[in-house]
């Protein structure tokens, strides 16, 4: 009796989907649905709300910096996969990646250290609770997809990466998918937040 479980590695031969693509867009969906209610209830209340008193307009630079940051993440994780063989990918930019996410953390907590030391916290008004409540999910995204950039490459250092051959090249584009929906939760943020 086989105990592994198929499609693990190798795709349906009639859909050509993996395990891993599966779960990946499963576990996007939901997060599409958490931060959907998020923006909902952003919405409703910036509505109803006589005043909306948040400024976050001295903070340019740093937005700017995080912005920066977490594009040149992307672009290192999709150069790591598209500059790879079909088995492998570069743990050099893989490491990278995970280092612009940290530096991205850093930038973040420094502007909420600011925004904090300013007077601006969750209990000031209901717009500074959301900013505290989207942010803050968003730097546990991105902390998420750091440590999975770090796994990676450590697995590619230690040899572990390519069991079965090709397995590590589809991991990096479920990361992919991953670091593309967290830059687009970014993408919100400044919109709803910085630009607004």
């Amino acid at each position: 009796m086989n105990s592994s479980i198929p499609f693990v590695e190798d795709p349906r031969s009639d859909t050509g989907v993996t395990n891993g693509a599966v779960g990946i867009a499963l576990f996007l969906a939901s997060e599409l649905m958490f931060f959907g209610a998020l923006v909902a209830s952003y919405t409703l209340l910036r509505i109803s709300a006589p005043a909306w008193a948040i400024h976050l307009g001295s903070q340019t630079a740093e937005v700017i910096a995080a912005t920066l940051l977490l594009l040149a993440a992307s672009a290192s994780i999709s150069l790591a996969i598209k500059g790879s063989s079909a088995h492998s990918m570069n743990a050099w930019l893989l490491s990278g990646a995970a280092l612009l996410a940290a530096a991205f953390l850093v930038v973040k907590c420094r502007d909420v250290t600011m925004l904090w030391q300013s007077g601006l916290v969750p209990s000031t008004s209901t717009a500074a609770g959301l900013f505290y409540a989207f942010t803050g999910l968003h730097a546990l995204h991105v902390a998420g997809g750091g440590l999975w950039a770090l796994f990676l490459a450590v697995a590619k250092v230690s040899g572990r990466a390519g069991r079965p051959p090709g397995s590590t090249k589809r991991r990096g584009k479920l990361l992919l998918a991953y670091w593309t929906f967290v830059d687009l939760v970014w993408v919100l943020i400044l919109g709803l937040f910085y630009l607004s």
